[in-house]
């Protein structure tokens, strides 16, 4: 079962495209790769479940960050 509703993926979809198109600096290649990764992950149904706690990443997070692995819990401060 998907964490995320089929409409919320796919916006989410166009978000993570979004961010891809907008990389244009080699500084960048990180980041295309971290969103690579996430448009691979999207459709899998651990999807926005934080790798840290397995809690949910909130979805205005994963929409800021679609990469974001750990909710804000979670991150490394």
């Amino acid at each position: 079962m998907e964490l995320y509703p089929l409409d919320y993926q796919i916006l989410l979809d166009r978000v993570i495209r979004e961010h891809l198109g907008g990389l244009r600096s080699r500084e960048a290649v990180a980041d295309a790769a971290r969103l690579k990764a996430a448009l691979a992950r999207l459709h899998r149904s651990d999807f926005g479940q934080c790798v840290s706690c397995g809690g949910v990443i909130p979805y205005l997070q994963i929409t800021a960050d679609p990469a974001a692995l750990r909710c804000r819990g979670c991150e490394p401060h």
